[in-house]
């Protein structure tokens, strides 16, 4: 009884202290690339002001008005929406942009060119100063007349226009033609998701009257991904859970039918629950989505000690079936451990995660099972259970044994004969399965407003920011150029935000060598000319530099995660347009600390990477195994008899997909080595017989793989293509296995008597 208590009470300290930490992530990213490296730049992008920002196009559903009247009613409707912080129209000029501009044309002299000592004499020529003098007049007798005048009196010649090349078609109202989008920014952050989805709903409801029936409304953004992918994830893990488990409970009480016995089990499966998710949340300070849908099927691997222990009972003593069996539990629990543990060494960020979830589990499943187990089950009835199946197939192997174990043979010949036919899937993206209709839509919106494309981009890396900036305008010159030829359609660089002190002082000196006092008459009389106050305008000269002082905090919601700076590094980002990647990687090739980066291309290197890993894993926690195995029976040739019947399960998995022509990718492999581990159990109980009876010890396997199919086959039920792979992969590779003990693991007390 004491026992009982205090295996309840320890419970509800691990389910309170859980309780108290727990912190969920959904970000797919997280789980599939992590946050730290390149991976970890684009989480920073997703946390910016950027990322909450949705994007609303508005096209008619029939007719030919202009949609104009009704995108402005709306515009000041979703403005007084709750969670909305602003709204804009693309088509409207970016008057903050401007204003910004203005205070930046006190600096023009050291900022007016990236390559002053070939543009500056162009610039300063005398004899374009008419015509300058007649565009200065004409801008200020447009409709941005204020604003130029401005600027023109702290820059009369307009340099920081010129300085704005790569920037002029943000300076520009936007004509959409016969749409209209409208730019929603929300309050919240883009991952603030229970704010997101009620934001989400309110914009719907808005969205939803008789007026816009009458036009196509199509609402994006990285808040609208997240929430679905959350929903998603959400119904995943609730979904593969309740299967999992309702699943295995359900086997278990269909074999050993007995609810005390099913309460029994269920504590040591919520210690190995609560002992996951809580030493995964203390080792990565969250725990993923994900990471708990893959632990749901750690309930058909923990169950499968108590059951070895129940079907073995049988009218025995509880405590000494354990101390009886606790070797062969003890060393089946470790190699499935190692399995595990090999995820984790894969380097893949969510199966990092997954070993450490299942490496805790593991542990308190076992000491869960030897300690608790014996005080609830002490007073139950139990039965063995009874799969006829099973022993048939019991029965058949061992008569037929060498006529199988030659049918092994030629199955390992055709897993060799088929290896170099097996196609590989290195393609991320498609295993992150983001919603089809979501991304479609999102690419046509984009496609149709041009402009930067989100995920590509030049990186720029530096001990410091001085440094980081002079390579980033030398970039900047090499990208002009791929632009004038048309391998790239736009870029969004940081120039003239950011400008090198080197820059400055360059700009500065030619400055200095053409502004002469024959200039500043020269462009006296110009202005006078077109008409023109000529005081206000005239004043060219200064005494000192004006340096562009500690950038203007305004800059971060037009640089968008494009600048980093840490104590020993500088990390910049130019962000790409339409493009020809082999073009920019060619022109940038030999610039120091400069790269190109494509987030897809990224993902698709990660994965050839994995599946790199995957194979040397694979082979890595095999040798674990086997040497665990010899050392335990004191002989390598025992070890890998053992190790046969998973290795067959495994290679019958290749043998499936290469026949069916279905592609694998590093997570088969993956699911190969859990399948593995996961097998040797069944060789280890096999070969030790220790309840006896072999018929017995075979139905106690028979359970055990029941109930672990089980569990994993339930990942089939999630939509994220990763557990779907999963769990075709290791059901296919457990229940091969098992069926090969018989045939080629020898029990020991035959092994003996031969």
């Amino acid at each position: 009884m004491r026992r009982r208590l205090a295996a309840v009470g320890l419970l509800l300290v691990l389910a309170g202290v859980l309780a108290a930490q727990l912190r969920l992530e959904t970000r797919l990213t997280v789980f599939f690339l992590g946050a730290g490296g390149e991976a970890g730049m684009l989480g920073r992008l997703q946390q910016t002001r950027f990322a909450r920002r949705y994007l609303l196009l508005i096209e008619l559903a029939q007719g030919e008005r202009s949609v104009t009247p009704f995108a402005r009613r709306l515009r000041r409707q979703l403005a007084r929406v709750e969670g909305v912080a602003r709204v804009w129209s693309l088509s409207e000029p970016p008057l903050a942009f401007l204003d910004l501009l203005q205070d930046y044309a006190d600096h023009a002299e050291v900022i007016y060119s990236l390559d002053p000592a070939r543009e500056a004499p162009q610039l300063f020529d005398p004899a374009t100063l008419p015509r300058r003098a007649e565009n200065l007049r004409q801008a200020l007798l447009s409709s941005y007349g204020d604003w130029v005048q401005a600027i023109a009196r702290r820059d009369p010649l307009l340099l920081t226009l010129h300085a704005l090349e790569d920037w002029r078609d943000r300076l520009r109202p936007r004509r959409h033609g016969n749409f209209e989008v409208l730019v929603i920014e929300s309050a919240a952050d883009a991952f603030a998701l229970d704010r997101q989805r009620v934001l989400q709903q309110r914009l719907r409801q808005l969205l939803d009257t008789p007026e816009a029936g009458t036009y196509r409304l199509t609402l994006t953004g990285v808040p609208v991904f997240a929430v679905r992918a959350q929903e998603r994830i959400q119904r995943d893990v609730a979904r593969v859970t309740a299967a999992s488990t309702l699943g295995v409970l359900a086997v278990f009480l269909g074999l050993f039918r007995t609810l005390r016995s099913l309460l029994a089990v269920a504590v040591v499966l919520a210690f190995a629950a609560a002992a996951g998710a809580l030493a995964t949340q203390l080792v990565f300070g969250y725990v993923h989505a994900l990471t708990l849908a893959l632990g749901g099927t750690l309930v058909g691997v923990c169950i499968d000690y108590p059951i070895h222990v129940l079907a073995h009972c049988g009218g025995r003593e509880p405590r000494a079936v354990v101390r009886r069996l606790w070797p062969a539990l003890m060393l089946g629990g470790g190699t499935t451990l190692i399995g595990y543990l090999a995820l984790g060494a894969t380097g893949y960020p969510g199966f990092e995660q997954v070993a450490v979830f299942a490496g805790a589990g593991i542990v308190a499943a076992l000491l869960a099972t030897g300690y608790f187990l014996p005080d609830f089950i002490a007073a139950v009835c139990l039965r063995r259970p009874r799969l006829r199946p099973l022993t048939a197939w019991l029965g058949f192997a061992r008569r037929h044994r060498k006529g199988l174990q030659l049918a092994a043979v030629l199955a390992v010949a055709a897993a060799g004969a088929a290896w170099p036919r097996l196609q590989w899937l290195d393609d991320l993206e498609k295993l992150a399965a983001v919603d089809p209709e979501l991304k479609r839509q999102d690419r046509q919106l984009r496609a149709r407003l041009g402009g930067i494309e989100p995920g590509r981009a030049v990186l720029v890396e530096a001990p410091d920011l001085e440094t980081a900036l002079q390579r980033a305008e030398t970039a900047t010159l090499v990208l002009r150029r791929l632009r004038e030829t048309r391998a790239l359609a736009g870029f969004q660089p940081l120039y003239p935000w950011y400008v090198s002190q080197s820059l400055q002082a360059r700009n500065w000196r030619q400055y200095q060598s053409h502004v002469t006092p024959e200039f500043v008459a020269a462009w006296r009389r110009a202005l006078a000319t077109a008409g023109l106050t000529v005081e206000p305008l005239s004043q060219l000269v200064r005494s000192e530099p004006p340096w562009l002082p500690v950038p203007d905090p305004r800059l971060a919601e037009i640089l968008v995660g494009q600048v980093r700076t840490r104590q020993d590094r500088a990390e910049l980002a130019i962000w790409l347009g339409s493009h020809d990647p082999d073009a920019v990687r060619a022109a940038l090739a030999g610039l120091e600390g400069v790269r190109y980066f494509s987030q897809h291309d990224h993902v698709n290197r990660l994965a050839q990477q994995y599946r790199r890993r995957a194979l040397k894993t694979l082979a890595a926690g095999v040798a674990v195994i086997w040497a665990l195995l010899a050392w335990r029976y004191r002989s390598p040739l025992t070890a890998l008899q053992l190790l046969a019947p998973p290795l067959l399960g495994g290679t019958t998995i290749l043998i499936g997909f290469a026949a069916a022509g279905f592609p694998l990718s590093f997570f088969h492999l993956l699911a190969a080595l859990l399948a593995i581990a996961i097998c040797v159990d069944y060789a280890i109980f096999y070969r030790e017989r220790r309840g006896g009876d072999i018929a017995a010890t075979y139905q106690a396997m028979g359970a055990s793989m029941l109930t672990t199919v089980t569990a994993f086959a339930a990942l089939g039920l999630a939509s994220q293509p990763v557990l779907q792979a999963l769990a075709l992969a290791v059901t296919c590779g457990v229940v091969s296995g098992f069926l090969w003990c018989p045939v080629l693991v020898v029990p020991l007390s035959e092994s003996m008597e031969s």
